[in-house]
Parts: C-alpha cells; sequence; structure tokens
C-alpha cells in the first residue's frame, strides 16, 4: 500500500516537466497519481454511517465526496458496516455502492481491504 510519503516521493511538489525532463526522468504528463497508485493507497478521509438510516445515510455520502472534492482529496472510505445486524439484512452497503456506481464525479470504487473494513467498507476515486 502506497504511503503519502512514498506518494510525495513519486511526485515530489514543486517540480516541473521541464526539470525532470532534463534529469530524463520519464513521467505522465497528470501531476495526478494514476489510478492503480490510487487504488493501493491509504485512504485520506473517512466517513462512518453505522446506524443511519437509508436517506439520512444518502445525505452525509453525497456531503462526504463533495466535502472531499472541495478539499482536493482522492480517496476517501465509507464505513457502513456488513448490516450483520439488521433484521432486513444488509441495507447501507447496497445503498452506498449503487450511489457510488451511479455519481458522475466517482472515478472508481471497491470493497475496502480487511484491514480497512473488508465488506463493511467501500472505498472510492474522486
Amino acid at each position: 500500500m502506497a504511503g503519502m510519503e512514498e506518494l510525495l516521493n513519486l511526485y515530489p511538489p514543486g517540480k516541473n516537466a521541464s526539470q525532470e525532463k532534463e534529469k530524463g526522468v520519464k513521467r505522465k504528463t497528470s501531476d495526478s497519481p494514476g489510478r492503480k497508485t490510487l487504488e493501493k493507497m491509504a485512504p485520506q478521509s473517512t466517513l462512518d454511517i453505522h446506524g443511519l438510516k437509508g436517506e439520512e445515510a444518502k445525505r452525509e455520502v453525497l456531503f462526504f465526496i463533495r466535502n472531499c472534492r472541495k478539499r482536493g482529496l482522492k480517496k476517501g472510505l465509507i464505513i457502513h458496516g456488513k448490516g450483520l445486524h439488521s433484521p432486513e439484512g444488509a441495507v447501507l452497503r447496497p445503498m452506498v455502492r449503487k450511489l457510488l456506481s451511479s455519481h458522475p464525479q466517482i472515478k472508481n470504487w471497491g470493497k475496502a481491504p480487511r484491514n480497512e473494513g473488508g465488506e463493511g467498507a467501500t472505498w472510492f476515486i474522486v
């Protein structure tokens, strides 16, 4: 998993393409890390929606996505739980994943790795 320090080493602030070209460094034209790098890095912000009802949870998720974009963050994590204690089964997980799938500003999303919640959490990239 790429940490922030590793990303800063790969993409140091203040360098421009002409400086790197002189040194013979090959690099993408964009300053943002690649999608695969983002998928592997730790989330930059987390939202826990345990215990919230559907509409309230949806509002919180949409606000969280907007807030991540406003702050310039690339990766977020939503902790929704597995739905094991809910009489009707998982409610929040499918709602979150459907919302992320249809959101125009979400580039990718997926099940969190085990150490970040596994099936009980979902990461996304804006």
